[in-house]
């Protein structure tokens, strides 16, 4: 029979300057093709701080009955900011 697509939902903080994580959210989109992102909240004390919190929402889709992949992970935001 068809397999069914199913999806992998993650929600991740994030800290960095604005810079960095959309670094991190290409890096990401880059090295897995399957991953989309699903929304993305910024948050700042101060407007004029370089400092971002972030939350971002991700799914990571993949056919029903198949390994989810592996590959990619760690060449996720090299250079980004910590990830708490």
């Amino acid at each position: 029979g068809a397999a069914s697509i199913d999806g992998l939902q993650l929600t991740l903080p994030l800290s960095g300057s604005y810079p960095q994580l959309r670094q991190f959210a290409e890096d990401a989109l880059r090295a897995m093709p399957n991953l989309s992102i699903d929304q993305i909240g910024f948050e700042r004390d101060v407007v004029a701080n370089a400092h971002v919190e972030a939350r971002i929402k991700l799914t990571l889709w993949y056919r029903s009955g198949s390994a989810l992949p592996q590959a990619g992970a760690s060449a996720i935001g090299r250079g980004a900011g910590s990830r708490t």
